[in-house]
């Protein structure tokens, strides 16, 4: 008989409880991004697509389904993201610039966190990066050059849609109503979540089959997601010691990638 406990589980949810008996996505969770993942990589035109979709629902108050997260458990309430960063990512940076734009009193109280979402991409850079965007209290001087942290692009990015929402509401008479709009977004905004306890080349097989609107892996991506699993299945190696291999795999990449952006440029 084909044994298929732990294998997948899946469930749909809001971003907040809204009355079901499962927790919603972001109340009380912890979210990892782990190290063989790529740094952020969305930029205007998901991030545009993502709002415009959520701003359309909203004006017609009807749900919006997001896709799916597949994910990995960790602990209580912690878990590995293996597929879902670019939309977990937006969704951190739309309550952060809320909170620059109107104050933190128009997010419901659960989505007032900051501490929910955590990445351990590109030796801890990607992380400082986004620290430097959540330890702001107010919105950050706008640089004249080129921005080298992409969260602080998308999140100058998203400052700017909430503007263009403003002075559309105004157009139609209506206003905008950001406490309104947040508290639809915390119950009408729908995602399926899979859990899988069957280890990282199962997750990978399952990204593959339901990922269709997402990026798609590169070979890179692969090479790194596959090792990863060797060292935490195929080696007798202790969790600092697999933890030590992958930075240094990733230090590795991160050289690389940087090295053809300046040939690129010369």
């Amino acid at each position: 008989m084909i044994s298929t406990e732990c294998f997948v589980n899946a469930r749909t949810c809001t971003l907040l409880t809204n009355g079901r008996q499962e927790p919603g996505l972001l109340e009380g969770q912890t979210y990892v991004i782990p190290v063989y993942q790529r740094p952020l990589a969305w930029s205007e035109t998901q991030i545009q697509r993502l709002l415009d979709g959520f701003w359309n629902a909203y004006q017609s108050q009807e749900p919006y389904f997001i896709g799916t997260l597949l994910l990995i458990p960790r602990g209580a309430q912690e878990w590995e993201v293996v597929d879902g960063q670019q939309r977990l990512t937006t969704l951190l940076l739309l309550c952060q610039v809320a909170k620059w734009q109107y104050g933190e009193q128009v997010l419901p109280p659960a989505l007032r966190r900051q501490d929910w979402l955590h990445t351990q991409v590109s030796s801890q850079e990607q992380q400082k990066w986004l620290n430097e965007v959540l330890s702001s209290a107010t919105l950050p001087n706008r640089p004249e050059t080129a921005i080298q942290n992409p969260y602080l692009r998308n999140a100058f990015f998203i400052y700017d849609w909430f503007e263009g929402q403003e002075i559309q509401s105004g157009e139609d008479s209506q206003g905008f109503e950001p406490t309104a709009f947040f508290d639809f977004l915390a119950a009408a905004i729908h995602v399926v979540v899979i859990e899988t306890r069957s280890g990282l080349a199962k997750a990978l097989d399952i990204f593959n089959t339901i990922n269709t609107t997402g990026l798609p892996l590169t070979g890179d991506d692969l090479f790194k997601i596959k090792l990863y699993d060797y060292l935490t299945h195929g080696k007798a190696l202790t969790n600092d010691e697999k933890q030590t291999a992958l930075l240094e795999i990733d230090a590795f990449y991160a050289n690389i990638v940087a090295r053809n952006k300046k040939t690129a440029y010369n």
